[in-house]
């Protein structure tokens, strides 16, 4: 569809610049000819003129319309759905390049100052989705093992670092407030529950990944996957150390205060697949599992360093 796309702009931009190499021309050297038909046929080009000129302002309107920021993160959010049914392309640790040529490198590589993607891509998107004071509202989808059974999470982002050594993989410190509902079956009351936990984690330029230290003595712990284009969502999982499988699902969205409406309508259909088609990620979420334990190993050696 882009090379059809090319192509038409092409043949109307050779048309116009044709057309008005024809009006030079006549004006210049139709000196000698009947004056009404000098003036009827440079009436007949610049109407021609006129309509390649509109043709070429609906061509941009067109391709406007494709590079609309909103429209791309949406394809690149429906692209991610379609390759997390696939199986991986890549071994563990390692994340594809993108494009048609496809590369696998290590996910250490992505944005550590060098280029080792032969398409470039592992340093072209290098700048933090996170930054000290976002705010990201959790809803659960599931919960099978946590204790406070918390309705929502909100995780507030106190800071970003990153180490010259260590570029691809920022750590970030965050506030986990907790909001839950208890029910007392004794005296039938409902008991609301808050809580705050500071936690510690890095986020992974590679496979777009928020990974989390567990908090707590339980050895649950929170990791979080962007899709790599929608950076106002991302699906977080409780997992624990001793399983290769989430035992709870929240999606957290971005805490704006101007949210569009196409944006909250998007994002609603996405949790529904989320929801709905939970059961299925535990088919791919072992390699997933494995590619960030690895990459937990090497930021916490390279943190000691």
């Amino acid at each position: 569809e882009w090379s059809e796309l090319a192509i038409g702009q092409a043949d109307m931009m050779k048309s116009l610049r044709l057309l008005l190499a024809a009006l030079v021309v006549v004006t210049a050297v139709a000196g000698d000819k009947d004056k009404f038909d000098r003036d009827e046929l440079i009436e007949h080009l610049v109407e021609r003129t006129g309509e390649v000129t509109h043709k070429i302002y609906e061509f941009e309107q067109k391709l406007d319309a494709r590079m609309d920021p909103d429209r791309i993160r949406r394809a690149g959010s429906l692209r991610h759905r379609v390759e997390e049914l696939e199986d991986p392309k890549c071994p563990h640790h390692e994340h594809s390049c993108g494009g048609y040529d496809h590369q696998c490198i290590s996910n250490l590589f992505f944005c550590d100052g060098h280029v080792d993607c032969r398409n470039g891509e592992d340093e072209k998107h290098c700048t933090s989705p996170l930054k000290a004071g976002d705010r990201f509202i959790g809803d659960v989808v599931f919960d099978y093992c946590t204790t406070r059974k918390p309705e929502h999470i909100t995780l507030v982002v106190e800071s970003v670092n990153t180490a010259a050594f260590f570029k691809g993989f920022p750590k970030v410190h965050v506030h986990m407030e907790m909001e839950s509902h208890g029910h007392d079956d004794d005296d039938d009351h409902h008991d609301h529950d808050e809580s705050s936990l500071p936690n510690d984690g890095f986020y992974s330029f590679g496979t777009h990944e928020l990974i989390f230290q567990a908090p707590e003595k339980d050895g649950l712990s929170l990791h979080g996957e962007f899709d790599g284009s929608n950076f106002d969502r991302f699906v977080g999982d409780i997992v624990t150390v001793s399983s290769d499988k989430p035992c709870a699902r929240f999606i957290f969205h971005r805490d704006h205060h101007d949210d569009h409406h196409d944006d909250h309508h998007d994002d609603h259909h996405d949790d529904h697949h989320d929801h709905r088609d939970h059961d299925d990620d535990h088919r791919h979420h072992k390699a997933r599992h494995h590619d960030k334990h690895h990459d937990d190993h090497h930021v916490e050696h390279h943190g000691h360093n």
